[in-house]
């Protein structure tokens, strides 16, 4: 059971869906977290395969895990993306200072993905930071 955590944490950080701890707090992160995985259970397969092939390993359960943490951090509501709350998450890497119009950028980019419904949305936005991690998590 720990494992499974410590895999998808592992996971969302890779990807910046942890951008809000610092702005709203560890422990208010981890009962965003935790109420996600009541509302969206992942069992450690769907982690270890959504992490190692996010494009072609990914389920409905994750895609509706992702909308959980986006909407908790008031990133996503009703559907569409908030801009501000996006950017918020993102001040606090190293790089949005250093790469500030790259990460804009990325922002601009990302925010007018949809999908037919919340956890597509959420699955599309993530995908697209994704692509742009060069620019927005300073990755190489």
């Amino acid at each position: 059971m720990i494992m499974k955590y410590f895999k998808i944490l592992t996971l969302m950080i890779v990807y910046g869906l942890v951008a809000a701890i610092e702005a709203s707090g560890e422990e208010e992160f981890k009962n965003i977290k935790a109420a996600c995985e009541q509302e969206h259970p992942l069992d450690s397969d769907e982690v270890i395969d959504f992490g190692e092939d996010p494009a072609n390993n990914v389920n409905d359960h994750v895609k509706c895990f992702l909308e959980c943490l986006f909407k908790k951090q008031n990133i996503l509501k009703n559907g569409i993306v908030d801009v501000k709350a996006l950017i918020k998450s993102l001040e606090i890497y190293p790089s949005f200072k250093s790469r500030n119009h790259q990460v804009l950028q990325a922002v601009d980019n990302c925010h007018t993905e949809r999908g037919p419904n919340d956890c597509e949305t959420a699955y599309k936005l993530m995908m697209c930071l994704k692509n742009h991690a060069a620019d927005v998590y300073g990755n190489e």
